[in-house]
């Protein structure tokens, strides 16, 4: 592993968020996996953190239940860390945003309901809880 700074960080996650901002969501998380630590599904958490209204998690739990969006894990069982991955995490993305629309565009019934009992507007990260 190697020895990385603070700034060297900071400059890959500003980078990354930009990229997200730009639609360019493999990108980001390849920029994301250049930080120790961080494969392909720690770094969409991250993805998701800057960017919930255009990101989702990729898992085991959802390489394993959604096999349509292509991904796959290593031989243990982690997302691989893929060309192929990043790009089909950019298609994933897109297909949460757009779910998160078709959602929203039935009104405030169609509200997803926190468990603070509070109702909130469905972005991509609650479209992708909803699945897991």
């Amino acid at each position: 592993m190697r020895d990385i700074g603070v700034d060297f960080a900071a400059q890959e996650i500003r980078a990354s968020s930009g990229k997200l901002m730009s639609d360019r969501y493999a990108e980001a998380l390849e920029l994301l996996c250049n930080l120790p630590q961080l494969r392909s599904a720690f770094a969409s958490k991250v993805c998701a953190f800057l960017a919930p209204a255009r990101c989702g998690v990729i898992d085991s739990v959802i390489v394993k239940n959604y096999p349509r969006f292509g991904f796959s894990v290593d031989g243990n069982g982690y997302v691989a860390n893929t060309p192929k991955n990043r790009s089909n995490y950019a298609g994933y993305c897109t297909f949460l945003q757009e779910q998160a629309d078709t959602l929203n565009s039935h009104g405030q019934q169609f509200q997803w309901q926190d468990r603070d009992g509070l109702c909130y507007a469905w972005r991509a990260v609650d479209v992708e809880r909803a699945l897991y």
